[in-house]
């Protein structure tokens, strides 16, 4: 069975242009039917803000899965999505759970968002024995990644690397005074972030006040405000966060009153939780997710990134290898059942003639089956001999050739009368 993963991330295309293919929930479903209406057995979705992957299992050619892609979105997405099969695939959901290719390398969430995916598709029975065993181990990577590597000792995230950012950009964040909107799981890890790099006093804000009153507990450097009074405060603080789920502006230009110094921004939000022409207004300095890659990571930890890229790799050829294997002993299966088909038509061809005993007739079948067995014998050792891209070219020729359809669907030669 092959494995095949389409989608678009961060790397192919601008986070505003990444917005406008984020799924909500409700639309995952719909996207995996129309996957396996394309023919793959398997399909599982990871949308996340940075990236949505499409990760399919079946004895289909990739291509369709583009087109599922491209038909879903009405947009043909063929010069901007990625599309990579067998091995190259495998290691991208390795690699894609272990942060390695996250906008902020190493960073802890997406291997939750990996976990959520697979759950959804086991809950509605799109993932099947393929992809069940490709997540797992895909999950099971990550967390032997962070517990055994100092790229992932500590906790990462698009947070860290603002702070990270904000620190750097303003020469250290000590005594200064900042205001977050949007207190969910990235708002929440700012706050703590800035904490801990030594900012006076943090305010809090988010469209439901009692949030903001539950996140203030967490520290007495932690002030509530009303999301009304957000543009009023901004004069009051040296730097922002924005990182809500709105899917509309949260800060606009026109709104903003006059301040007394500058004031940094960095908008965590997709889409863009603040207005593009705020960066215009005089001594504001906005950043977006883009901003960000390279910060996050100490030096010694990047050291460390090419032992943990090495480690992964070994890891996805391990899977790798499985997979091979299982779809060698899948055709074996197929060949088998194709085999038994051929040999029953035979002994009923024989029987009519009436000449042969029952004992006669058993023999016969053993004998055809047998013979039939050994002719494609040759071609099963060749095929667990050959590498991945060859294999599969010459699994799929066979199946057509000889009519081998999936195990489940054993390939019943037509009876055409006869005892």
């Amino acid at each position: 069975m092959r494995v095949v993963c389409c989608g678009l991330d961060h790397e192919r295309c601008g986070l505003s242009e990444l917005s406008r293919f984020h799924l909500p929930e409700d639309r995952w479903i719909p996207l995996m039917a129309r996957v396996r209406a394309e023919g793959f057995e398997e399909a599982v979705l990871l949308s996340t803000c940075n990236r949505l992957e499409v990760y399919a299992a079946g004895e289909v050619e990739g291509g369709a899965l583009l087109r599922a892609l491209s038909s879903f979105f009405e947009d043909d997405l063929s010069g901007r999505a990625f599309l990579v099969e067998g091995f190259e695939a495998v290691l991208r959901l390795f690699e894609v759970a272990c942060g390695l290719r996250s906008l902020v390398l190493g960073e802890d969430q997406i291997l939750g968002q990996v976990k959520r995916a697979h759950a959804f598709a086991m809950d509605f029975s799109t993932s099947g024995r393929v992809l069940n065993r490709l997540f797992l181990e895909a999950i099971s990577c990550a967390k032997e990644v962070k517990e055994g590597f100092r790229v992932c000792g500590r906790p990462l995230s698009s947070s860290a690397a603002a702070v990270s950012l904000l620190s750097s950009k303003m020469g250290g964040l000590s005594g200064r005074r900042a205001l977050v909107i949007g207190l969910g799981e990235i708002g929440v890890l700012a706050v703590r972030e800035l904490l801990e790099a030594g900012v006076e006093e943090v305010l809090v804000t988010n469209r439901s006040l009692s949030r903001a009153l539950e996140v203030a507990r967490l520290s007495d450097r932690i002030r509530p405000v009303e999301y009304s009074e957000r543009y009023r405060v901004l004069p009051q603080v040296d730097l922002v966060i924005s990182a809500t789920a709105s899917p509309h502006l949260v800060l606009r230009a026109s709104e903003f009153p006059r301040l007394p110094g500058d004031l940094f921004v960095v908008d965590l939000a997709v889409p863009r939780d603040v207005e593009e022409e705020v960066s215009s207004l005089e001594g504001v300095h906005l950043f977006t997710l883009e901003d960000l890659r390279g910060f996050g990571l100490r030096e010694e930890e990047r050291e460390e990134l090419e032992r943990v890229r090495g480690f992964v790799r070994d890891r996805a050829l391990s899977f790798h290898s499985w997979l091979c294997a299982l779809e060698v002993e899948d055709l074996a299966r197929a060949i088998s059942s194709k085999v038994e088909g051929l040999s029953e038509m035979a002994v009923r061809h024989l029987s009519r003639r009436g000449e042969m005993s029952r004992h006669q007739l058993l023999s016969a079948r053993r004998a055809v089956e047998a013979a039939l067995r050994r002719a494609f014998e040759p071609a099963l050792c060749r095929l667990r001999g050959m590498d991945g891209s060859r294999r599969g070219e010459a699994i799929a020729l066979l199946r057509e050739l000889f009519e081998l359809r999936g195990v489940e669907d054993d390939a019943h030669v037509p009876s055409d009368g006869g005892p």
